[in-house]
């Protein structure tokens, strides 16, 4: 049976369900596949040489801008980024200071050596309130014991998933890259995994 047949008996059982074909498109014809699939394509410019090879086709418009852009892992074919919602603006960059916490290994192995250990008194003529407000105060003074507050500059130009914790791992891995340990970047990346 033919898949472009297939497809479009696909598209009439569901009428209103979104389709996206991307991947590699090296020995496929762009004209034929829009001929075919009734797709429209959303990919304009090369994405290895002179050659659209790299491709995205839609039934809907699902997506804002698509940017073709150097790939961040060795390859000669460029990345294909599609994304929704409002461009990043890099016209006038901004800055903020956040505050995170970060975890490690090491921080979860002191915090549960210490809480085996730790004894929380409440009282039983206190008001529940009472007891609450101890609880917290103790466990407030554990997180920022064990979990310090850290402050980090993020900038408008990070991508959307690059939190504050995100951000200083990358820093760290940098860093280490830098003086020569790369072993230390991959303890570290499996650290932040767990």
């Amino acid at each position: 049976m033919d898949n472009s047949l297939t497809l479009f008996r696909w598209i009439a059982a569901f009428p209103t369900a979104t389709v996206i074909l991307a991947g590699d498109f090296n020995g496929l014809d762009d004209t034929e596949v829009i001929t075919r699939s009734a797709l429209n394509p959303l990919v304009n410019r090369p994405t290895r040489g002179a050659n659209i090879l790299d491709r995205i086709y839609v039934n809907d418009c699902c997506y804002d801008d698509v940017k073709v852009v150097a790939s961040s892992v060795r390859s000669d074919h460029k990345a294909v980024v599609a994304y929704t919602g409002a461009a990043p603006q890099q016209l006038n960059k901004t800055s903020e200071r956040q505050v995170f916490r970060r975890r490690s290994l090491m921080q979860h192995a002191l915090f549960l050596k210490h809480a085996s250990s730790l004894m929380i008194e409440l009282k039983d003529d206190a008001s529940v309130q009472t007891n609450f407000d101890q609880l917290y105060t103790v466990m407030r003074a554990l997180i920022d014991r064990f979990y310090p507050e850290r402050e980090i500059t993020v900038t408008s130009s990070d991508p959307r998933f690059v939190t504050p914790a995100v951000k200083s791992m990358l820093r760290r891995k940098n860093r280490l890259m830098r003086v020569g340990r790369t072993a230390s970047t991959s303890s570290a990346r499996q650290l932040s995994q767990s």
